[in-house]
């Protein structure tokens, strides 16, 4: 694939779901990466909405061997945020599985039909993907919203000029969106105001 500039800004445009952080919301959704950020980034969100829910997902890395839901439910334990605000999901090994494996045990601690917002923590590569992932799942007429952060230095501006390995990350997330679509696993997000429905 020839990346010229035109593609380059409509790759990024397009996988980068980004959205204002709301005032509440009623679950906060992490998807699971051996990286602590989201785990940060989530203590913050606690700090600032301390009622709302917050789901940690993944299982065991594949590079690492460690699991990814443990870690950070370690580190946001640690750091002060009660056991009961956070939901633990820690055997899923993709985005699929994140969102699937974690309904179940969100709904023995909420009834999900009163879930009016998610906020989702992810990269922001990954980000359209993981909220066409939710609304897929969850149930119809709740707000998307997607807090990111740019993973280890790969950031909006420079991906395209990072390791074969970062620009193949971010092209995958691109190319496999309609086969997603296809497979029934996601469903596409329109922008509405400040979130996505």
């Amino acid at each position: 694939m020839m990346l010229t500039p035109e593609l380059i800004a409509q790759i990024t445009a397009y996988l980068d779901a980004t959205t204002l952080i709301p005032d509440h919301a009623d679950l906060i959704f992490v998807f699971g990466t051996r990286l602590l950020t989201p785990a940060q980034l989530a203590l913050d969100l606690y700090h600032q909405q301390p009622t709302s829910p917050i789901v940690l997902t993944g299982g065991n890395n594949r590079h690492t061997g460690q699991n990814e839901a443990d870690s950070h439910y370690a580190f946001l334990t640690t750091m002060g945020v009660p056991t009961d605000t956070l939901i633990l999901e820690n055997r899923s090994t993709n985005t699929f599985e994140n969102v699937t494996f974690a309904i179940p045990l969100i709904e023995q601690e909420l009834q999900l039909p009163f879930v009016k917002s998610v906020l989702a923590i992810c990269k922001w590569m990954h980000s359209r993907r993981a909220l066409m992932t939710l609304k897929r799942h969850f149930p119809p007429g709740i707000r998307f919203y997607a807090c990111t952060y740019e993973p280890e230095g790969v950031t909006r501006e420079n991906w395209f000029l990072e390791s074969s390995n970062e620009i193949s990350n971010v092209l995958k997330n691109w190319e496999r969106i309609p086969q997603y679509i296809g497979w029934g696993h996601i469903q596409e997000i329109v922008r509405d105001g400040d979130s996505y429905l």
